[in-house]
């Protein structure tokens, strides 16, 4: 999806996206369970790897701003709500 947006965008275009996070890491059981799937909790990513996936896909100055948080049934780990921004570089 990221390296897609890229190619999209022109030059100096942004990316602007909500996504859900993972804040604290969750146990393999939640990860597994299709109601945490279709709860866009079982896919969530740690906020650092969001950063390098959207810096390997080529864009620049990457914005993550948790917006909530919230934790999983009892289990230790906790996602969050993130506004997302980035920008493609302008050509030179």
């Amino acid at each position: 999806m990221i390296r897609e947006a890229f190619r999209v965008l022109k030059s100096g275009g942004r990316l602007a996206v909500s996504d859900m996070v993972e804040l604290r890491p969750l146990p393999a059981v939640v990860k597994e369970e299709l109601h945490a799937w279709a709860g866009c909790i079982a896919g969530t990513i740690p906020v650092d790897d969001y950063r390098r996936l959207l810096l390997q896909g080529g864009f620049e100055v990457p914005e993550i701003v948790i917006t909530n948080e919230q934790g999983v049934a009892g289990l230790p780990g906790a996602v969050g709500s993130a506004s997302i921004r980035a920008r493609k570089p302008a050509s030179g």
